[in-house]
């Protein structure tokens, strides 16, 4: 009963979750092709299968959620998932500048989603 509650209210909030899996595993893509060594290898068929999951789960996020709430989201575990692997596994040195910049990108992301909620609302039908 929950379930089928859930399914047809757009508003259940599973979006959220569902956006968030699907930055997450589109950020781990591009580690296991950098982790490649060639262009056949269990890497890459972890990189195709990540890749295909979080399309996946992206458009079922599109579907039960508006997209001004799902693209930051997706944007903003993208870059965090992508931060976190790049300095736990590949030891990238982050900068304060680097910081600043993923920062801003994830800022501006969440401004512009706050932007467009407010622009409809004010909008009369």
């Amino acid at each position: 009963m929950a379930l089928s509650t859930a399914h047809r209210n757009r508003d259940s909030g599973n979006h959220i979750v569902t956006a968030v899996a699907a930055g997450v595993l589109l950020a781990l893509t591009p580690v296991f092709i950098k982790s490649s060594g060639s262009f056949v290898s269990l890497e890459m068929v972890a990189a195709g299968i990540f890749s295909l999951s979080g399309f996946l789960l992206m458009q079922k996020a599109l579907h039960s959620g508006g997209i001004s709430i799902v693209i930051p989201l997706v944007t903003a575990a993208n870059i965090l998932t992508a931060f976190a692997f790049g300095i736990a596994f590949f030891y990238e040195n982050v900068t304060y500048i680097k910081w600043f910049g993923a920062a801003a990108i994830i800022l501006g992301a969440f401004d512009l989603a706050r932007t467009d909620k407010a622009g409809k609302a004010g909008k009369k039908n």
